[in-house]
């Protein structure tokens, strides 16, 4: 995962000093009812970063966990308390569980502590771990669990979690399919990026490569630091309008302007055909590692693995520079060896629907395809019935002709005639390609990783406007056929939300039967 202060190494260690006492009997504090027994836990000790300083207002969540059955896959009971350390460093968190005596003594039990991290996010060092004291009755299994990212999940299960649940590709077309592409093959790096040139009248006087602007009197780096080299941090960008004042280019006079950026795939080539000439050779070669974005979240009592595909173009009735599609896969449980799919959401043209499995984690007919019990498949569209476009880049859970599923009730036809992008070849990549964990924007430190800038950015994801196929729409009142490129993930509706997105996705029913007709 990629996070605030991570480098290569583990930027934090954590001394524990553990001692865990279950006293059979009542204790103060415990239930009046003599048919209960009270179980205590306590974890003290204290957390400092790497040179040995400490960390205040670390929030520390520590989990007692008992078992009253070798046989029981999860704790019959667990109960969780939450302290801070103070301004040196420390920590004192008392856990107690009442339970039935009738369940008899626990047969297995152990403690997790979940570090989030206080001011800045930092990793643990499990090397270093935690020593655990002989107790008077037990010398308790003590895991550290590390959420840097807050979101509530075992940083060190998210990436298992993807990986089980990670969904396998059909892509649509034959000839010009559009495969799930790193951000890379984009080119997001500093270096990399346009922007459009504004006059003060509001005029566009023309769109170039950053690189031009280092040619004007004075150049951008003068007023933007980020414009003068690679790698460097542009997080903070935004698609506002940005000021300049100097000459660009040839012009004599100094003059007042604005700066527009913008990431851009193809240059000043801005049609689909074009795009899918620039594209052909990626198409045949594969030259980028196959790649897919995960964020995870909790929702009621599920954990929700959102996969984030990007697509350099749309080549549909609509078309567009930069596409940023998603599925939403439920998952029953946080330990990787015992989650099972609860349900998928499958999203397209701000649309969705849900297909469910049965509570055992088989599926219900006619819900989803499935592999391995874990990786559904998705079926990526289509081509419009109406234009010649071959790649929506939108999720279904089937092949065929979906009815009214396009933009402008068109129907759009998901042929899986393309390859297919097994799950497998997502696995056991680096850092930057196969299943790449994306956190919140806010839990990246973009001075030691300027090269993830793009994530943060709010820019657009492509040429503002092209021409497309459903253009002539554009006289009807209030239809917006897309053919503005998208922002990042996180500036998506559907980002960190499930459903409906807060009202921004419907669930998917056929426009009015044959509206043409």
């Amino acid at each position: 995962m990629i996070m605030k202060n991570k480098t290569n190494y583990c930027r934090l260690f954590i001394l524990f000093c553990i001692t865990a006492n279950f006293l059979y009997g009542r204790l103060p504090g415990d239930s009046s009812d003599p048919s209960t027994r009270l179980y205590r836990g306590y974890a003290y000790g204290s957390v400092l970063d790497t040179e040995n300083k400490p960390v205040e207002n670390a929030r520390i969540s520590v989990n007692l966990n008992l078992f009253f059955n070798y046989e029981e896959p999860t704790p019959r009971k667990v109960n969780v308390a939450v302290g801070y350390t103070n301004q040196y460093g420390y920590f004192n968190i008392t856990v107690d569980v009442n339970v039935p005596n009738r369940w008899g003594s626990p047969k297995a039990h152990y403690m997790d502590a979940i570090v989030t991290g206080g001011p800045k996010c930092y990793a643990v060092d499990h090397s270093e771990g935690s020593r655990s004291l002989t107790s008077f009755f037990i010398r308790p299994i003590f895991n550290i669990i590390v959420d840097c990212d807050g979101n509530e999940i075992d940083d060190n299960k998210e990436k298992l979690l993807s990986e089980k649940f990670c969904p396998t590709y059909i892509l649509s077309s034959k000839s010009r399919f559009v495969r799930p592409e790193p951000v890379e093959y984009l080119g997001v790096n500093s270096s990399d990026l346009w922007y459009y040139l504004i006059d003060a009248s509001g005029r566009e006087v023309g769109n170039y490569p950053i690189a031009e602007g280092m040619k004007y009197n004075p150049p951008l780096d003068d007023y933007y630091y980020f414009a003068g080299g690679s790698n460097r941090n542009y997080s903070t960008l935004t698609s506002k309008n940005l000021p300049y004042t100097g000459k660009p280019g040839s012009r004599n006079a100094s003059s007042k302007y604005y700066l527009m950026f913008y990431h851009n795939y193809a240059g000043d080539c801005n049609s689909s055909t074009c795009w899918s000439d620039e594209y052909n050779f990626e198409r045949i070669n594969n030259e980028y590692p196959n790649t897919v974005y995960a964020h995870l979240f909790k929702h009621e009592n599920f954990i929700i693995i959102q996969y984030w595909t990007f697509y350099p173009y749309n080549d549909f009735i609509n078309n567009h520079e930069g596409d940023w599609e998603h599925i939403n896969v439920w998952v029953s449980d946080d330990n990787p060896d015992l989650a099972s799919i609860v349900k998928v959401e499958y999203y397209f043209h701000k649309q969705y629907l849900v297909r469910y499995s049965d509570p055992n984690g088989s599926l219900i007919p006619d819900s989803f395809e499935i592999s391995n019990k874990t990786h559904t498949k998705v079926y990526v569209g289509g081509q419009n019935i109406t234009a010649p476009g071959q790649h929506s880049g939108g999720n279904f859970p089937d092949p065929g002709i979906w009815p009214a599923a396009g933009e402008l009730c068109a129907d759009e036809n998901v042929k899986a005639e393309g390859p297919e992008i097994h799950w497998n070849s997502f696995i056991n990549k680096n850092e930057k390609y196969g299943i790449v964990i994306l956190p919140d924007p806010d839990d990246i430190d973009y001075n030691e990783r300027p090269e993830m800038s793009w994530f943060k950015a709010d820019l657009y994801w492509g040429y503002l406007d092209v021409k497309s196929y459903g253009d002539w729409s554009k006289v009807i009142p209030f239809v917006n056929v897309g053919n503005t490129p998208p922002r990042g993930p996180a500036y998506r509706d559907g980002w960190g939300k499930v459903g409906s997105g807060g009202g921004k996705y419907k669930i998917y029913e056929p426009c009015p039967k044959n509206p043409r007709r």
